[in-house]
């Protein structure tokens, strides 16, 4: 089974696929679609909707959903900064 989940012997077995073996008439675990919220305690930080090119929100959700669309209420890009 080990060599099943873990063919690069890097001894690492992804939840997902385990999940799977085991338990494959088992919904999935993640949403589709979920609502994100965001804070970062500063005031106006990004009053007036400025930013740069890249979207560093992004970026780091990318890391995690590399297909990830984003819908930002009222278009307004949140702040990192």
């Amino acid at each position: 089974m080990r060599r099943k989940l873990d063919p690069d012997n890097t001894s690492i077995i992804l939840l997902s696929d385990f999940m799977y073996e085991f338990f494959p008439e088992d919904k999935k675990s993640t949403p589709d679609t979920f609502d994100l919220f965001h804070y970062n305690g500063i005031p106006n930080s990004n009053a007036l909707n400025k930013y740069s090119g890249s979207n560093p929100m992004l970026t780091v959700l990318q890391t995690k959903w590399p297909n990830i669309e984003i819908n930002w209420i009222q278009d307004t890009i949140p702040s990192l900064n």
